[in-house]
């Protein structure tokens, strides 16, 4: 049997576990027998180049949701300074707006410190 016939008859089984059972036993020729380890070494290569490719594209969507939170965080962090911000200028006004009455309050509370 060429070759080329034998490893059609692999792939068209595709029957890893036979494969190697025949393997163990000895049930190929010599010849066969090298073909056969080579089919299951293909076999093989083809899984951990899937597993690869797989592993390689789980990765790639890890760093992009990473990023996107790492967008988020940083939006995040404009809006809260930007508050913080509006929050000053509040306060600023307001003191502003009320000074008289916080020398009032200013000068009560310091009566309140010096009464004992």
């Amino acid at each position: 049997m060429e070759p080329y016939d034998f490893l059609a008859r692999l792939d068209k089984a595709d029957n890893e576990a036979e494969v190697r059972q025949r393997l163990a036993s000895g049930n190929y020729s010599q010849h066969h027998k090298a073909l056969a380890q080579e089919w299951l070494r293909r076999k093989e290569e083809v899984r951990a180049s899937a597993s690869s490719t797989r592993a390689e594209a789980r990765e790639q969507e890890s760093l992009l949701i990473a990023k996107e939170a790492n967008s988020i965080a940083w939006r995040a962090l404009r809006a809260v300074r930007n508050d913080r911000i509006m929050t000053i200028i509040a306060i600023a006004i307001a003191a502003i707006a009320a000074r008289d009455d916080i020398k009032w309050l200013i000068s009560w509370l310091i009566d309140k410190i010096k009464t004992p």
